[in-house]
């Protein structure tokens, strides 16, 4: 086959607009550029959490480091400090839930050194994230923790690619696109996670890359 004619098929599978994508993929691993930014898309599977989702990990006592994508369904939501503590009124929407490494494990969260929400710094409590957008949040800490819990029973929105990082490096990896099913693959280590669906679901999104 000629270069030209690889070309044209090649363009033919990718999909490019001004902005982010929107709608539904027309399959898995179609690919988006938008051409304003650059930023690539995928489509993939990603959990939708609704009412009474949950996801529970086999526990980890050293965890510096937490970062996942996320993109709720909440125009007013609490601020950031939701992302990391379990505890509050009213019940935080998306709880990492991480203490410290002495006493018995308990909900109460363990606030992180520092706060990157989509690549900049900002402080607990002073942002809120807007909606039906893909973020990436990363929460650093200065000492190793226990963390057992992704997100709690009241968080509405898609999640994705949630890691843990040690001392040492990455420890964990959840891409969360498995589709169906209750199990939540890590491909770093095999400490595979478990879904409790609620009223959520599984569906395809375009997910930034």
């Amino acid at each position: 086959m000629r270069l030209d004619a690889i070309s044209a098929v090649l363009e033919e599978t990718i999909f490019s607009g001004t902005g982010a994508p929107s709608g539904t993929p027309p399959y898995i691993g179609a690919v988006y550029v938008d051409t304003t930014t650059g930023t690539q898309y995928v489509g993939r599977n990603v959990f939708d959490a609704q009412s009474n989702s949950n996801l529970a990990l086999p526990t980890i006592s050293n965890a510096r480091s937490v970062s996942f994508k996320f993109k709720h369904n909440d125009p007013s939501p609490a601020s950031l400090r939701q992302f990391h503590n379990a505890t509050g009124s009213p019940p935080t929407r998306l709880a990492v839930f991480r203490q410290a490494t002495s006493g018995l494990l308990t909900t109460s969260g363990v606030s992180p050194s520092q706060i990157l929400l989509d690549g900049v710094s900002i402080s607990s409590g002073t942002t809120n994230p807007s909606a039906n957008v893909w973020h990436t949040l990363q929460l650093n800490y200065p000492s190793d923790g226990i963390l057992d819990r992704i997100f709690n029973l009241s968080y509405i929105g898609q999640i994705a690619d949630f890691a843990i990082s040690d001392s040492v490096g990455l420890a964990r990896s959840y891409s969360i696109n498995e589709g169906s099913g209750t199990t939540i693959i890590d491909s770093v280590s095999g400490q595979n996670g478990t879904l409790t669906l609620g009223s959520g679901s599984w569906l395809l999104d375009w997910v930034p890359i």
